[in-house]
C-alpha cells in the first residue's frame, strides 16, 4: 500500500489528512471539493478477490443500519487498486457518534 497520502485520495475529495492506519489500510479526514463538508475515508486496498466481498459486505452493512453508535456511509468508490469507504465525520462521546 502506497503511504503517500496524494496518491490514494478519492476523486472529488481534497486536503487529505491521515487519521490512523491499521493492517487493512488508512482512514483520512478529506474535504468534498463542491460541498466543503468533511468526511472519514476509510482506503483499503484490494489485494485479492476476498478482499474485494469483505469490503463489499461493510458497504451493504453501512447502508442497511441507521444507528446512533454507527458512521453513516456518504459513498464508496472504485479507485483501481483501492476502494475508498466515504463516511460521516464524527467523534465519540459516551460510545454515541457526535454528529
Amino acid at each position: 500500500m502506497t503511504s503517500k497520502l496524494d496518491d490514494i485520495t478519492p476523486p472529488g475529495y481534497t486536503k487529505p489528512k491521515k487519521i490512523s492506519e491499521g493492517a487493512f489500510g488508512q482512514v483520512l479526514k478529506v474535504t468534498d471539493e463542491g460541498s466543503g463538508v468533511e468526511y472519514a475515508v476509510k482506503v483499503l486496498p484490494m489485494l485479492k478477490e476476498g478482499d474485494k466481498e469483505r469490503v463489499s459486505r461493510e458497504v451493504e452493512m453501512l447502508t442497511r443500519f441507521a444507528h446512533a453508535r454507527i458512521v453513516h456511509l456518504h459513498e464508496s468508490i472504485d479507485m483501481g487498486g483501492h476502494q475508498a469507504i466515504v463516511m460521516e465525520l464524527g467523534t465519540r462521546n459516551n460510545g454515541e457518534i457526535a454528529r
